[in-house]
């Protein structure tokens, strides 16, 4: 049973080190081609892509780029920042651009000068450590690299103990070469046993080498950051009247409370709405309240969630149609066994 036991781990932990560097290699390699390769911060993209994913994005001539592609491209609100968003049409020499999960398109135009190309294919997972450490979550980093740390132990472990493979015999025997004395017979089981000890020392030593040099590279080559998220404050309302204005919240922020709870809070200074809604993921209403309150608080809802991040805003409703909802959106991250977990603003 140990034996069994050994051989599943050490072959899991393989397969497991295997899935890691042909997804590495599928978001390194393309970079030869001169495509780009960003990682995922933020979660307006969702459900399509997640933060922690990596997109390659291949250049694309303007002409060519059609609604529905989703496009990367120099962020005009922040310098120095990409946006990942999908195309929802074009405009004059621009692009209207919108997040998956995001209530409204960006209020800015993505100029066809800014573009850098559209995304081809999505890695996930792998750009998790990149966005852990650029918001320095080290709570979830230092477990993940450990976990790493012991996959790739594991995948160095031999899946037989060398003494478990031999058979027969615990003394094997040769007889001298010809022209030499033949009344002796000398055991080589130790000298065989350090042959093996030096071939599988030598494996390992490589796969080690190859794994290291992999991840290595990745970490240089997908320093990229895109950041899938509008970042002004200026939206479209669904609906206008002549003696009022629906206006979105001026102001989001979320904070971590000692419970494992996170609440998130607003402020207002339009006309005094009927309620407010708690949107998540740009899909549904988490909750409705009321006119007169700024806050709210996130729990863990679901049996099972093992780092699932959600994008969360807050609408306007100032008549059930008549509503605004703000560009602006704070993340948060909640992790549960059995309803049991926190919930944290990353």
């Amino acid at each position: 049973m140990r034996l069994w036991g050994r051989l599943c781990g050490v072959l899991t932990a393989r397969a497991i080190l295997a899935l890691i560097l042909g997804m590495t290699f599928w978001a390194v390699a393309p970079l030869v081609l001169g495509w780009t390769t960003t990682t995922v911060m933020t979660g307006s993209m969702q459900p399509a892509i997640a933060p922690g994913d990596l997109v390659v994005s291949r250049p694309a001539s303007t002409g060519d780029l059609q609604s529905g592609h989703v496009l990367l491209g120099r962020d005009p609100d922040h310098p120095g920042r990409l946006r990942l968003h999908r195309i929802v049409r074009r405009d004059g020499n621009g692009f209207v651009t919108k997040g998956d999960a995001n209530p409204d398109p960006d209020s800015s135009l993505l100029d066809s000068s800014a573009v850098i190309g559209v995304g081809c294919i999505r890695v996930p997972y792998v750009g998790t450590p990149i966005l852990l450490a650029s918001v320095g979550d080290f709570g979830r980093l230092i477990p993940l690299v450990a976990a790493v740390g012991l996959v790739v132990w594991l995948s160095l472990t031999p899946a037989v103990r060398p003494t478990q493979r031999e058979e027969g015999p615990t003394s094997t025997t040769h007889s001298h070469p010809p022209g030499r004395k033949a009344g002796g017979r000398v055991p080589v089981d130790g000298f065989s046993r350090r042959i093996r000890a030096r071939s599988e020392c030598r494996r390992h030593r490589r796969l080690l080498e190859t794994s290291g040099i992999a991840l290595t590279l990745a970490l240089i080559a997908l320093p990229g950051a895109a950041f899938a998220e509008p970042f002004s404050a200026s939206v479209r309302s669904s609906g206008s009247f002549s003696a009022a204005t629906a206006r979105p919240p001026d102001a989001l922020s979320c904070r971590n409370n000692a419970d494992g709870t996170a609440t998130v809070s607003w402020s207002y200074t339009g006309q005094r709405p009927l309620d407010f809604d708690v949107l998540v993921d740009g899909r549904g209403s988490l909750a409705r309240v009321g006119s007169d309150t700024r806050e709210f608080v996130i729990k863990p809802s679901s049996p099972f969630s093992f780092g699932r991040t959600s994008v969360i805003r807050i609408r306007t409703n100032l008549t059930r149609d008549w509503t605004a909802g703000t560009a602006m959106s704070v993340n948060v991250t909640t992790t549960t066994l059995l309803w049991f977990g926190v919930a944290r603003c990353t």
